[in-house]
């Protein structure tokens, strides 16, 4: 899983610095976990229980042209925190490989504040993981 693997590059176990959260099972500290990956379903809990995501930072959501009713409502629900509640403070990161590449898709490009900022190149090189040492690695922000 993504928390396995983000987990692994820190040399942790799950649930230290990364955990997860999905239906009915999470691995997390209360007190150190920086990174949660859930599901949209959880994601869509946590927004009912606590609509104004307090102490949360970022959401980042991954793989979004695997598009499904949740994912979507998600985004949608996460917009209007940010708009309403949270517009300083509050950042929504939507991965995909193929997502603007369609020129079909129907994802709200108002999201966007800038066209430059709907597509951002990453230059990147891929290792084995016999010989990956994630402490080696320079850690870029975006």
């Amino acid at each position: 899983s993504a928390a396995q693997r983000m987990a692994s590059l820190l040399n942790e176990s799950v649930g230290e610095t990364v955990g997860y959260m999905m239906r009915g099972e999470s691995k997390i500290s209360h007190n150190r976990t920086k990174i949660t990956v859930m599901t949209d379903g959880v994601l869509l809990n946590k927004l009912r229980d606590d609509p104004e995501l307090n102490g949360v930072d970022v959401i980042v959501l991954d793989e979004f042209h695997e598009r499904g009713v949740g994912s979507d409502v998600a985004l949608a629900l996460c917009r209007e925190v940010q708009l309403n509640f949270r517009p300083d403070d509050l950042k929504l990161v939507v991965m995909s490989a193929t997502l603007l590449g369609n020129t079909d898709t129907d994802i709200d490009t108002d999201m966007l504040q800038e066209k430059e900022e709907a597509s951002i190149e990453i230059d990147s090189t891929s290792t084995s993981e016999s010989n990956h040492d994630p402490n080696t690695e320079d850690i870029h922000t975006i």
